[in-house]
């Protein structure tokens, strides 16, 4: 069988893709990511109790991963592969991705955080701390890139380990860094705006006029969801319970785009 993958990681159909699926399934998703994006504005109240501000740091988490696997499976299965509308749910699944994000995490604060630590003490030259912390941020995000999309395959329940994610992200690693710094920004751009706007406001009130906000976090894992897709290998592809097979249907517009 001919394998569909592209040779290189279409950064601007996947961006346009997931903002076309986004808005096709906008109902499922803000039903199903209503729960989570409660937590994540939960998360982010302006506080300095330190119960409040565990609390938060768990209704993050918590909140976070919610988002991410209804996101996952909605765009990517179907919006029938949630077991409810308002995405109310946390099973063996959610605690496997959220065991993986604290193991990565941990694995990149041991890969970043010591070099930094040496060369920024007092009387280090500073310009080799610079260029120390560019250069580990640059490796960090890259294998950032490489590794995250072990948590895509959870959400969808596929058998991808993590190094079987390694190795199938190798030809597309810097196109994965671009392709989710350019999201990000994307969704940046309003939330500077906005934070401009509301310099001028109390605490509390740019709190809540931020809250709408929240749920443009819905796009930057709907393009990780899409960039899973392309990067997977064929077999393990999941598959939408309505039979819509993305690649096949564009795969004259992708090959070969940037």
């Amino acid at each position: 069988m001919e394998n569909s993958q592209p040779q290189k990681l279409p950064i601007l159909y996947i961006l346009r893709l997931a903002f076309g699926q986004v808005i096709l399934h906008r109902v499922a998703l803000l039903q199903g990511c209503a729960a989570p994006l409660v937590a994540m504005a939960v998360a982010s109240f302006p506080s300095q109790a330190m119960p409040m501000r565990l609390f938060g740091l768990v209704a993050s988490m918590v909140g976070g991963v919610m988002l991410a696997v209804t996101c996952h499976r909605v765009l990517l299965l179907g919006p029938g592969s949630i077991p409810n509308k308002w995405g109310l749910y946390f099973a063996a699944r959610e605690v496997r991705y959220i065991g993986y994000t604290l193991l990565l995490g941990l694995a990149g604060a041991g890969i970043f955080l010591p070099p930094v630590l040496i060369t920024g003490k007092a009387g280090f030259n500073p310009l080799i701390s610079g260029v120390v912390l560019v250069g580990m941020t640059v490796l960090l995000s890259y294998l950032s890139a490489r590794v995250f999309l072990l948590l895509s395959g959870i959400t969808v329940d596929v058998a991808w380990t993590l190094r079987a994610a390694w190795a199938t992200s190798g030809r597309h690693g810097w196109r994965l860094v671009v392709l989710f710094f350019v999201a990000g920004f994307l969704v940046s751009i309003p939330t500077v705006i906005a934070s401009g706007l509301f310099l001028f406001t109390g605490s509390y009130v740019a709190w809540l006029l931020g809250l709408p906000l929240k749920a443009l976090s819905i796009y930057v894992v709907a393009v990780t969801a899409f960039a899973y897709l392309f990067v997977c290998p064929e077999h393990l592809r999941p598959e939408r319970a309505d039979g819509v097979d993305l690649l096949s249907e564009r795969s004259s517009s992708f090959r070969g785009s940037f």
